[in-house]
Protein backbone atom coordinates (compact mmCIF):
# COMPACT_ATOMS: atom_id res chain seq x y z
CA UNK A 1 0.00 0.00 0.00
CA UNK A 2 1.17 3.77 -0.73
CA UNK A 3 3.07 5.49 2.11
CA UNK A 4 0.30 8.39 1.87
CA UNK A 5 -2.84 5.90 1.82
CA UNK A 6 -1.08 3.67 5.08
CA UNK A 7 -0.64 7.22 7.03
CA UNK A 8 -4.17 8.13 6.25
CA UNK A 9 -5.40 5.25 7.45
CA UNK A 10 -3.30 5.45 10.50
CA UNK A 11 -4.24 9.00 11.16
CA UNK A 12 -8.20 7.59 11.21
CA UNK A 13 -7.13 4.91 13.54
CA UNK A 14 -5.57 6.98 16.18
CA UNK A 15 -8.38 9.20 16.41
CA UNK A 16 -10.87 5.94 17.82
CA UNK A 17 -10.53 5.52 21.19
CA UNK A 18 -9.65 1.91 21.09
CA UNK A 19 -10.98 -0.51 23.62
CA UNK A 20 -7.82 -1.52 25.01
CA UNK A 21 -8.39 -3.98 27.31
CA UNK A 22 -12.07 -5.37 29.35
CA UNK A 23 -10.72 -2.83 32.31
CA UNK A 24 -10.26 0.45 29.97
CA UNK A 25 -12.85 2.37 30.24
CA UNK A 26 -13.30 6.72 29.14
CA UNK A 27 -12.01 8.70 32.74
CA UNK A 28 -9.90 5.93 33.98
CA UNK A 29 -6.23 7.44 32.71
CA UNK A 30 -5.14 3.92 33.62
CA UNK A 31 -5.13 1.31 30.99
CA UNK A 32 -6.11 -1.46 33.84
CA UNK A 33 -7.64 0.24 36.81
CA UNK A 34 -7.71 -3.25 38.61
CA UNK A 35 -5.57 -3.04 41.79
CA UNK A 36 -5.09 0.85 41.42
CA UNK A 37 -5.82 1.77 44.79
CA UNK A 38 -4.77 5.00 47.07
CA UNK A 39 -6.29 4.08 50.25
CA UNK A 40 -3.90 6.05 52.96
CA UNK A 41 -1.61 3.84 54.81
CA UNK A 42 1.63 4.25 56.62
CA UNK A 43 4.89 2.15 56.38
CA UNK A 44 6.61 0.00 59.64
CA UNK A 45 6.96 -3.70 59.74
CA UNK A 46 5.55 -3.90 63.46
CA UNK A 47 2.61 -1.87 62.62
CA UNK A 48 1.66 -4.93 59.50
CA UNK A 49 3.00 -7.77 62.03
CA UNK A 50 0.23 -6.29 64.13
CA UNK A 51 -3.05 -5.38 61.74
CA UNK A 52 -1.98 -1.70 61.03
CA UNK A 53 -3.40 -0.62 64.23
CA UNK A 54 -0.91 1.41 65.33
CA UNK A 55 -2.45 5.09 65.78
CA UNK A 56 -1.85 4.41 69.42
CA UNK A 57 1.17 3.73 69.82
CA UNK A 58 3.75 4.41 66.69
CA UNK A 59 6.65 5.22 68.82
CA UNK A 60 9.39 4.15 66.57
CA UNK A 61 10.81 5.78 63.55
CA UNK A 62 8.50 4.23 60.80
CA UNK A 63 5.36 4.65 63.53
CA UNK A 64 5.53 8.16 62.36
CA UNK A 65 4.39 7.57 59.15
CA UNK A 66 0.67 6.22 60.90
CA UNK A 67 1.07 9.10 64.02
CA UNK A 68 3.76 11.64 63.92
CA UNK A 69 2.70 12.19 67.72
CA UNK A 70 4.30 9.14 68.67
CA UNK A 71 8.08 10.29 68.22
CA UNK A 72 7.53 12.40 71.15
CA UNK A 73 7.74 9.00 73.23
CA UNK A 74 11.49 8.12 71.71
CA UNK A 75 13.85 8.33 74.23
CA UNK A 76 17.08 7.86 71.49
CA UNK A 77 17.77 8.69 67.81
CA UNK A 78 16.58 5.75 65.61
CA UNK A 79 17.23 4.77 62.24
CA UNK A 80 15.54 2.47 59.97
CA UNK A 81 15.52 0.19 56.71
CA UNK A 82 12.59 -1.80 55.44
CA UNK A 83 12.34 -4.12 52.70
CA UNK A 84 9.09 -5.61 50.79
CA UNK A 85 8.68 -8.57 48.74
CA UNK A 86 5.61 -8.15 46.92
CA UNK A 87 4.26 -11.49 45.15
CA UNK A 88 0.35 -10.57 45.32
CA UNK A 89 -1.66 -12.18 41.80
CA UNK A 90 -4.83 -11.15 40.37
CA UNK A 91 -6.74 -13.68 38.83
CA UNK A 92 -9.06 -12.87 36.10
CA UNK A 93 -12.01 -15.45 35.07
CA UNK A 94 -14.09 -14.19 32.28
CA UNK A 95 -15.87 -14.28 28.97
CA UNK A 96 -13.93 -13.32 26.14
CA UNK A 97 -16.12 -10.97 23.63
CA UNK A 98 -16.74 -14.29 21.24
CA UNK A 99 -18.43 -16.16 24.35
CA UNK A 100 -15.14 -18.23 24.44
CA UNK A 101 -13.25 -18.26 28.51
CA UNK A 102 -10.50 -16.32 29.28
CA UNK A 103 -8.55 -17.00 32.25
CA UNK A 104 -5.27 -15.31 33.17
CA UNK A 105 -3.52 -14.25 35.88
CA UNK A 106 -2.17 -10.79 37.08
CA UNK A 107 1.84 -11.58 38.91
CA UNK A 108 3.90 -8.82 40.99
CA UNK A 109 6.71 -10.36 41.84
CA UNK A 110 9.09 -7.14 42.99
CA UNK A 111 11.11 -6.49 46.02
CA UNK A 112 12.15 -2.72 46.61
CA UNK A 113 13.74 -1.05 50.13
CA UNK A 114 10.17 0.12 50.88
CA UNK A 115 11.13 2.81 53.30
CA UNK A 116 14.17 4.62 54.71
CA UNK A 117 13.34 6.58 57.83
CA UNK A 118 15.44 8.70 60.78
CA UNK A 119 13.69 10.07 63.73
CA UNK A 120 15.89 11.83 66.48
CA UNK A 121 15.43 13.95 69.58
CA UNK A 122 16.56 17.49 69.93
CA UNK A 123 16.16 20.24 72.13
CA UNK A 124 14.59 23.51 71.09
CA UNK A 125 13.95 26.94 73.52
CA UNK A 126 14.06 24.45 76.96
CA UNK A 127 11.31 22.30 75.06
CA UNK A 128 12.09 18.67 73.97
CA UNK A 129 11.08 17.64 70.52
CA UNK A 130 11.51 14.82 67.88
CA UNK A 131 12.03 15.44 64.73
CA UNK A 132 12.76 13.47 61.52
CA UNK A 133 11.77 12.26 57.73
CA UNK A 134 10.53 9.10 56.67
CA UNK A 135 10.61 8.22 52.75
CA UNK A 136 8.48 4.93 51.54
CA UNK A 137 5.88 3.79 48.87
CA UNK A 138 2.37 4.30 49.86
CA UNK A 139 0.96 2.94 46.95
CA UNK A 140 2.42 0.11 45.00
CA UNK A 141 0.72 -0.22 41.72
CA UNK A 142 3.12 -3.04 40.07
CA UNK A 143 1.77 -5.96 38.04
CA UNK A 144 1.75 -7.97 35.04
CA UNK A 145 0.33 -10.40 32.68
CA UNK A 146 -0.20 -11.92 29.25
CA UNK A 147 -3.21 -13.02 27.70
CA UNK A 148 -2.83 -15.71 25.08
CA UNK A 149 -5.69 -17.82 23.68
CA UNK A 150 -7.40 -18.20 20.18
CA UNK A 151 -8.79 -14.47 20.01
CA UNK A 152 -7.10 -12.10 22.25
CA UNK A 153 -3.06 -11.83 22.62
CA UNK A 154 -1.50 -9.05 24.55
CA UNK A 155 0.95 -8.20 27.16
CA UNK A 156 0.61 -5.53 29.69
CA UNK A 157 2.85 -4.43 32.92
CA UNK A 158 2.71 -1.17 35.25
CA UNK A 159 5.68 -0.49 37.29
CA UNK A 160 6.25 1.87 40.45
CA UNK A 161 3.52 4.06 42.29
CA UNK A 162 2.69 6.61 44.81
CA UNK A 163 5.96 7.67 46.90
CA UNK A 164 6.08 10.18 50.01
CA UNK A 165 8.63 12.07 52.08
CA UNK A 166 7.45 12.50 55.55
CA UNK A 167 8.81 15.11 57.60
CA UNK A 168 8.47 14.73 61.21
CA UNK A 169 8.39 17.32 64.43
CA UNK A 170 6.36 15.85 67.74
CA UNK A 171 6.59 17.28 71.13
CA UNK A 172 4.69 16.41 74.42
CA UNK A 173 2.63 19.50 74.85
CA UNK A 174 1.64 18.68 78.69
CA UNK A 175 2.92 15.41 80.63
CA UNK A 176 1.12 12.24 79.06
CA UNK A 177 0.12 14.28 75.75
CA UNK A 178 1.77 14.23 72.75
CA UNK A 179 1.31 16.79 69.45
CA UNK A 180 2.86 15.89 66.39
CA UNK A 181 2.55 16.83 62.57
CA UNK A 182 4.03 15.40 59.19
CA UNK A 183 4.78 17.04 56.03
CA UNK A 184 3.78 15.16 53.38
CA UNK A 185 5.35 15.38 49.98
CA UNK A 186 4.07 13.73 47.27
CA UNK A 187 6.29 11.98 44.13
CA UNK A 188 7.29 9.31 41.84
CA UNK A 189 4.72 7.79 39.60
CA UNK A 190 3.94 5.22 37.38
CA UNK A 191 4.86 3.26 33.66
CA UNK A 192 2.70 0.83 31.57
CA UNK A 193 3.24 -0.23 28.63
CA UNK A 194 0.27 -2.51 26.86
CA UNK A 195 0.87 -4.35 23.43
CA UNK A 196 -2.08 -5.54 21.59
CA UNK A 197 -1.09 -7.95 19.11
CA UNK A 198 -4.07 -9.88 18.72
CA UNK A 199 -7.09 -8.43 18.07
CA UNK A 200 -5.41 -4.92 17.07
CA UNK A 201 -6.13 -2.25 15.19
CA UNK A 202 -7.73 -2.47 11.54
CA UNK A 203 -5.40 -1.62 8.93
CA UNK A 204 -6.93 -2.02 5.20
CA UNK A 205 -4.47 -3.27 2.55
CA UNK A 206 -5.67 -3.53 -1.24
CA UNK A 207 -9.41 -5.12 -0.44
CA UNK A 208 -8.63 -7.21 2.83
CA UNK A 209 -9.00 -6.23 6.45
CA UNK A 210 -6.61 -7.11 9.15
CA UNK A 211 -5.20 -6.36 12.09
CA UNK A 212 -2.09 -4.39 13.13
CA UNK A 213 -0.56 -4.55 16.63
CA UNK A 214 -1.92 -1.91 18.94
CA UNK A 215 0.86 -0.46 21.21
CA UNK A 216 -0.04 1.91 23.81
CA UNK A 217 2.45 3.71 26.88
CA UNK A 218 2.02 5.66 29.67
CA UNK A 219 4.37 7.41 31.60
CA UNK A 220 3.04 9.59 35.03
CA UNK A 221 4.95 11.49 37.53
CA UNK A 222 2.78 12.71 40.60
CA UNK A 223 3.17 16.18 43.08
CA UNK A 224 1.09 16.71 46.11
CA UNK A 225 1.26 18.44 49.31
CA UNK A 226 -0.63 17.80 52.92
CA UNK A 227 0.00 17.16 56.24
CA UNK A 228 -0.85 14.84 59.64
CA UNK A 229 -1.76 16.16 62.15
CA UNK A 230 -1.97 13.80 65.11
CA UNK A 231 -2.39 13.43 69.37
CA UNK A 232 -1.19 10.98 71.49
CA UNK A 233 -2.36 10.02 75.23
CA UNK A 234 -0.13 7.61 77.12
CA UNK A 235 -2.02 6.85 80.53
CA UNK A 236 -0.35 4.26 82.60
CA UNK A 237 -1.22 0.90 80.68
CA UNK A 238 -3.63 2.79 78.47
CA UNK A 239 -2.77 4.93 74.84
CA UNK A 240 -4.74 6.51 72.47
CA UNK A 241 -4.04 8.12 69.40
CA UNK A 242 -6.10 9.96 66.96
CA UNK A 243 -4.83 11.11 63.42
CA UNK A 244 -5.69 13.98 61.25
CA UNK A 245 -4.61 14.10 56.95
CA UNK A 246 -5.41 17.00 55.53
CA UNK A 247 -7.36 17.41 52.09
CA UNK A 248 -4.81 17.64 49.50
CA UNK A 249 -5.03 17.53 45.42
CA UNK A 250 -2.61 15.08 43.84
CA UNK A 251 -1.38 16.25 40.39
CA UNK A 252 -0.54 13.48 37.43
CA UNK A 253 1.47 14.82 34.66
CA UNK A 254 1.42 12.20 32.14
CA UNK A 255 2.49 11.57 28.56
CA UNK A 256 0.34 9.28 26.87
CA UNK A 257 1.49 7.14 23.72
CA UNK A 258 -0.99 5.70 20.98
CA UNK A 259 0.24 3.61 18.09
CA UNK A 260 -0.26 0.98 15.50
CA UNK A 261 2.71 -1.08 14.14
CA UNK A 262 2.61 -0.80 10.01
CA UNK A 263 4.19 -2.95 8.79
CA UNK A 264 7.63 -1.83 6.66
CA UNK A 265 6.94 1.66 8.53
CA UNK A 266 6.96 0.90 12.07
CA UNK A 267 4.96 2.36 15.01
CA UNK A 268 2.70 5.48 13.72
CA UNK A 269 0.78 7.50 16.17
CA UNK A 270 0.41 9.94 18.61
CA UNK A 271 1.20 11.57 22.05
CA UNK A 272 -1.11 12.66 24.54
CA UNK A 273 0.00 15.30 27.22
CA UNK A 274 -2.35 15.58 30.01
CA UNK A 275 -2.26 16.86 33.98
CA UNK A 276 -4.92 15.06 35.75
CA UNK A 277 -6.19 16.04 38.80
CA UNK A 278 -6.82 14.03 41.64
CA UNK A 279 -8.55 15.75 44.88
CA UNK A 280 -8.19 13.70 48.36
CA UNK A 281 -10.57 14.53 50.92
CA UNK A 282 -10.31 14.94 54.75
CA UNK A 283 -9.37 11.77 56.88
CA UNK A 284 -9.71 10.90 60.09
CA UNK A 285 -8.57 8.10 62.51
CA UNK A 286 -8.82 7.10 66.44
CA UNK A 287 -6.87 4.29 68.01
CA UNK A 288 -6.50 2.71 71.21
CA UNK A 289 -4.32 0.31 72.56
CA UNK A 290 -3.62 -1.30 76.10
CA UNK A 291 -0.37 -3.21 77.24
CA UNK A 292 -0.72 -5.43 80.48
CA UNK A 293 2.56 -7.32 81.44
CA UNK A 294 3.95 -8.45 77.74
CA UNK A 295 0.98 -8.40 76.10
CA UNK A 296 -0.34 -5.61 73.68
CA UNK A 297 -3.52 -4.87 72.00
CA UNK A 298 -4.51 -2.55 69.71
CA UNK A 299 -7.33 -1.21 67.74
CA UNK A 300 -8.26 1.53 65.55
CA UNK A 301 -10.70 2.94 62.96
CA UNK A 302 -10.37 5.49 60.01
CA UNK A 303 -12.20 7.12 57.64
CA UNK A 304 -11.47 8.87 54.57
CA UNK A 305 -14.79 10.35 52.05
CA UNK A 306 -13.16 9.48 48.99
CA UNK A 307 -16.96 9.27 47.55
CA UNK A 308 -16.10 13.62 47.61
CA UNK A 309 -13.39 12.85 45.25
CA UNK A 310 -13.30 14.28 42.08
CA UNK A 311 -10.95 14.40 39.02
CA UNK A 312 -10.04 16.88 36.48
CA UNK A 313 -8.51 16.09 33.39
CA UNK A 314 -8.35 16.96 29.73
CA UNK A 315 -11.81 15.87 28.02
CA UNK A 316 -10.27 13.64 25.38
CA UNK A 317 -10.24 11.28 28.46
CA UNK A 318 -14.08 11.84 29.33
CA UNK A 319 -15.35 12.17 26.23
CA UNK A 320 -16.09 9.21 24.08
CA UNK A 321 -16.80 11.18 21.06
CA UNK A 322 -14.49 13.77 21.53
CA UNK A 323 -12.21 12.44 18.54
CA UNK A 324 -14.09 11.72 16.51
CA UNK A 325 -15.94 15.19 15.80
CA UNK A 326 -12.89 17.77 16.90
CA UNK A 327 -9.20 17.66 16.61
CA UNK A 328 -7.21 16.92 20.00
CA UNK A 329 -6.11 20.69 21.51
CA UNK A 330 -3.75 20.06 23.97
CA UNK A 331 -4.64 23.78 25.71
CA UNK A 332 -8.73 22.46 26.08
CA UNK A 333 -9.54 23.28 29.41
CA UNK A 334 -9.89 20.46 32.05
CA UNK A 335 -12.98 19.11 32.91
CA UNK A 336 -14.08 17.98 36.44
CA UNK A 337 -15.18 13.72 36.47
CA UNK A 338 -16.74 11.86 38.82
CA UNK A 339 -14.96 8.94 38.98
CA UNK A 340 -17.59 7.07 41.30
CA UNK A 341 -14.97 6.37 44.24
CA UNK A 342 -16.17 4.92 47.57
CA UNK A 343 -15.63 5.84 51.03
CA UNK A 344 -12.95 4.39 52.90
CA UNK A 345 -13.89 2.95 56.66
CA UNK A 346 -11.85 0.46 57.99
CA UNK A 347 -10.98 -1.43 61.27
CA UNK A 348 -7.74 -2.66 62.31
CA UNK A 349 -6.86 -4.97 65.38
CA UNK A 350 -3.91 -6.42 66.51
CA UNK A 351 -1.83 -8.26 69.15
CA UNK A 352 1.83 -8.12 70.22
CA UNK A 353 3.28 -10.35 73.02
CA UNK A 354 7.27 -10.35 73.73
CA UNK A 355 9.16 -12.99 75.15
CA UNK A 356 12.27 -12.39 76.48
CA UNK A 357 14.68 -14.97 75.97
CA UNK A 358 17.92 -14.80 77.91
CA UNK A 359 19.26 -11.48 76.44
CA UNK A 360 16.97 -10.96 73.49
CA UNK A 361 13.67 -10.18 72.35
CA UNK A 362 11.40 -11.79 70.85
CA UNK A 363 8.08 -10.19 69.68
CA UNK A 364 5.37 -12.61 68.39
CA UNK A 365 2.27 -10.31 66.44
CA UNK A 366 -0.63 -10.95 65.16
CA UNK A 367 -3.01 -8.95 63.11
CA UNK A 368 -6.38 -8.55 61.05
CA UNK A 369 -7.83 -5.76 59.28
CA UNK A 370 -10.51 -5.32 56.66
CA UNK A 371 -9.51 -4.40 52.99
CA UNK A 372 -11.75 -1.72 51.78
CA UNK A 373 -11.31 -0.51 48.17
CA UNK A 374 -11.63 3.09 46.18
CA UNK A 375 -13.39 0.88 43.41
CA UNK A 376 -16.41 -1.40 43.34
CA UNK A 377 -18.12 -4.02 41.58
CA UNK A 378 -18.92 -2.03 38.03
CA UNK A 379 -20.24 -2.14 34.63
CA UNK A 380 -18.57 -1.36 31.06
CA UNK A 381 -20.72 -0.13 28.31
CA UNK A 382 -18.96 -0.79 24.84
CA UNK A 383 -20.80 0.43 21.41
CA UNK A 384 -20.61 -1.37 18.59
CA UNK A 385 -21.11 0.17 14.84
CA UNK A 386 -21.01 -1.49 11.85
CA UNK A 387 -18.84 0.08 9.00
CA UNK A 388 -17.62 -1.68 5.54
CA UNK A 389 -14.34 -2.24 6.79
CA UNK A 390 -15.77 -3.88 10.01
CA UNK A 391 -17.14 -3.20 13.46
CA UNK A 392 -15.76 0.04 15.34
CA UNK A 393 -15.89 0.09 19.40
CA UNK A 394 -16.79 2.71 21.26
CA UNK A 395 -16.28 2.70 25.32
CA UNK A 396 -18.67 4.84 27.03
CA UNK A 397 -18.00 6.65 30.08
CA UNK A 398 -19.11 5.61 33.69
CA UNK A 399 -22.45 6.87 34.59
CA UNK A 400 -23.91 7.95 31.15
CA UNK A 401 -27.89 6.88 30.78
CA UNK A 402 -28.63 4.70 28.12
CA UNK A 403 -31.08 2.41 26.88
CA UNK A 404 -28.94 -0.72 27.87
CA UNK A 405 -28.85 1.18 30.95
CA UNK A 406 -25.89 2.25 33.53
CA UNK A 407 -27.42 3.50 36.77
CA UNK A 408 -27.66 0.86 38.76
CA UNK A 409 -25.69 0.98 42.39
CA UNK A 410 -22.39 -1.85 42.57
CA UNK A 411 -21.32 -2.72 45.75
CA UNK A 412 -17.51 -1.43 47.05
CA UNK A 413 -14.99 -3.80 46.46
CA UNK A 414 -14.30 -5.10 49.92
CA UNK A 415 -11.71 -7.91 50.96
CA UNK A 416 -9.48 -8.54 54.33
CA UNK A 417 -5.82 -9.31 55.13
CA UNK A 418 -4.16 -11.22 58.05
CA UNK A 419 -0.96 -10.76 59.38
CA UNK A 420 1.55 -12.79 61.27
CA UNK A 421 5.14 -10.86 62.30
CA UNK A 422 8.28 -11.52 64.65
CA UNK A 423 11.56 -10.55 65.24
CA UNK A 424 14.75 -10.30 67.63
CA UNK A 425 15.82 -7.49 69.48
CA UNK A 426 19.52 -7.17 70.62
CA UNK A 427 20.60 -4.58 72.63
CA UNK A 428 20.45 -1.13 70.09
CA UNK A 429 18.75 -3.39 67.51
CA UNK A 430 15.88 -4.50 66.23
CA UNK A 431 15.24 -7.18 63.22
CA UNK A 432 11.94 -7.37 62.39
CA UNK A 433 9.58 -9.23 60.05
CA UNK A 434 5.90 -9.53 59.05
CA UNK A 435 3.64 -11.41 56.83
CA UNK A 436 0.11 -10.23 55.42
CA UNK A 437 -1.84 -12.24 52.92
CA UNK A 438 -5.74 -11.87 52.47
CA UNK A 439 -7.95 -11.68 49.44
CA UNK A 440 -10.84 -9.70 47.82
CA UNK A 441 -13.07 -9.73 44.72
CA UNK A 442 -14.30 -7.65 41.71
CA UNK A 443 -17.23 -8.62 39.49
CA UNK A 444 -17.08 -6.57 36.45
CA UNK A 445 -19.76 -6.79 33.91
CA UNK A 446 -19.33 -5.54 30.04
CA UNK A 447 -22.45 -4.85 27.67
CA UNK A 448 -21.96 -4.79 24.08
CA UNK A 449 -24.68 -2.93 22.42
CA UNK A 450 -25.34 -1.81 18.66
CA UNK A 451 -25.01 1.92 17.77
CA UNK A 452 -28.24 2.83 15.86
CA UNK A 453 -26.63 6.44 15.28
CA UNK A 454 -24.10 9.26 16.19
CA UNK A 455 -25.46 13.08 16.21
CA UNK A 456 -23.19 15.60 15.04
CA UNK A 457 -23.14 16.65 18.85
CA UNK A 458 -21.79 13.21 19.50
CA UNK A 459 -25.11 11.79 21.43
CA UNK A 460 -24.81 7.51 20.48
CA UNK A 461 -28.07 6.03 19.96
CA UNK A 462 -28.36 2.65 21.49
CA UNK A 463 -29.66 0.05 19.71
CA UNK A 464 -29.63 -3.66 20.97
CA UNK A 465 -27.23 -5.52 23.34
CA UNK A 466 -25.45 -8.26 21.44
CA UNK A 467 -23.97 -9.98 24.69
CA UNK A 468 -23.01 -8.98 28.02
CA UNK A 469 -19.94 -10.60 29.43
CA UNK A 470 -19.31 -11.56 33.22
CA UNK A 471 -15.71 -11.08 34.43
CA UNK A 472 -14.25 -11.85 38.18
CA UNK A 473 -10.90 -10.20 39.21
CA UNK A 474 -9.75 -12.25 42.69
CA UNK A 475 -6.83 -9.78 44.23
CA UNK A 476 -4.42 -12.33 46.30
CA UNK A 477 -2.06 -9.96 48.19
CA UNK A 478 1.13 -12.32 49.58
CA UNK A 479 3.62 -9.38 51.09
CA UNK A 480 6.72 -10.19 53.10
CA UNK A 481 7.94 -6.95 54.83
CA UNK A 482 11.55 -7.03 56.59
CA UNK A 483 13.01 -3.94 58.50
CA UNK A 484 16.23 -3.33 60.63
CA UNK A 485 16.35 -0.78 62.85
CA UNK A 486 19.04 1.11 64.92
CA UNK A 487 18.61 3.02 68.18
CA UNK A 488 21.57 5.63 68.86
Amino acid sequence: MRLSRILAVVMFLLLLPSVVSAQWWWGSQFFDESGVNFTPQGASTRARGMGNAYLALSDDVAGATWNPAGAAYMPEGQATLEFLTNTTTMDYSGTATNGNPRDYQYETNDGIFNNFGYISPVRFYHRDFAIGINYYRMADFSKEYDINDDDYQSEYYMKFGLEVIKLTAATQVIPNIALGVNGNIYIRGFTEDYLQTYPGAYEVIGSDTTRSPYHVENKASYSGVNFDIGLQGRFGALSLGAVLNTPYTLTQESTLKQAIVVPHYGEQGTYVNSDLEIDFPIGIGVGAAYTANNLTVSADYSMHQFSETRWSMHPIFVDASYTFFEPYDPTDPNVEVNPYWEDINQYRIGAEYMLNISRFGVPLRAGYRNDPKVYSDKQLIYGIETTETGERQYSIPLGTDTEVGNSETYDQVVGYIVSLGTGLKYKNFWLDFAYEFGSAEQEITSIFAEIEDIDDDGTIEWGNVITENQETIEENPSRLFITLSMTF
